[in-house]
C-alpha cells in the first residue's frame, strides 16, 4: 500500500502491535497499584522495564533498526507485566487482569500466528474475529444478550 520505503517498518509494527496487548495489562495494573498505594513497588517495576528498554535499544537498533526498537518496547512491557505477576503485592490484580484479557490475547495471538503461517492478510480475519470475540463475551458472561443486541443494532447500516 505505501511502497518499498515502508517495508522495513513491518517488523516494528508486528512487535508494537503485540506490545499494545501488554500495555493494556500494564496500565490496568498501574491503576490498581495506585489505588492500593503501592507506588514504591510500581516505581521498581517501571524502572526495571525502562532500563531494559534502553539497554535493548542500544544493542538492537544498530543491528536490527526500527524492528529492534519495536522488539525492545515489547520486551520491556513483557518484563513489566511478568514482574507484576511475580510480586506478591500485585498478584491479585494481575490474576484479575489476566482473566479479563486471556481470551482476547489467545484469540489475537492465534490469528496472527495462523495468518503468518498461511500468509493470509489480517483483514481476512476481521469479521470472523469480531464474531468469535462477541461469542466469547456472551459465553463468559462478560456481556449479556441485551448488550449484544445493542452492539449489533449500532453497527447495522442506518445506526441505532
Amino acid at each position: 500500500l505505501f511502497g518499498a520505503d515502508y517495508v522495513q517498518a513491518s517488523g516494528a509494527l508486528f512487535w508494537l502491535s503485540a506490545a499494545i496487548v501488554l500495555a493494556y495489562l500494564y496500565y490496568g495494573l498501574f491503576n490498581a497499584a495506585l489505588s492500593r498505594h503501592q507506588e514504591k513497588q510500581w516505581i521498581l517495576v517501571n524502572g526495571l522495564g525502562a532500563l531494559l528498554n534502553v539497554c535493548l535499544n542500544l544493542v538492537l537498533i544498530p543491528s536490527h533498526g526500527i524492528a529492534g526498537a519495536g522488539f525492545a518496547t515489547f520486551a520491556a512491557f513483557l518484563i513489566q507485566v511478568i514482574l507484576t505477576g511475580i510480586l506478591g503485592a500485585f498478584r491479585p490484580d494481575f490474576r484479575i487482569m489476566l482473566r479479563a484479557a486471556g481470551w482476547p490475547i489467545l484469540l489475537g495471538a492465534t490469528i496472527v500466528l495462523v495468518s503468518r503461517f498461511l500468509e493470509l492478510k489480517l483483514v481476512f480475519w476481521l469479521l470472523p474475529m469480531i464474531v468469535i470475540y462477541l461469542i466469547l463475551l456472551v459465553v463468559t458472561r462478560t456481556i449479556n444478550r441485551d448488550d449484544l443486541k445493542l452492539i449489533l443494532k449500532a453497527v447495522r447500516p442506518g445506526g441505532p
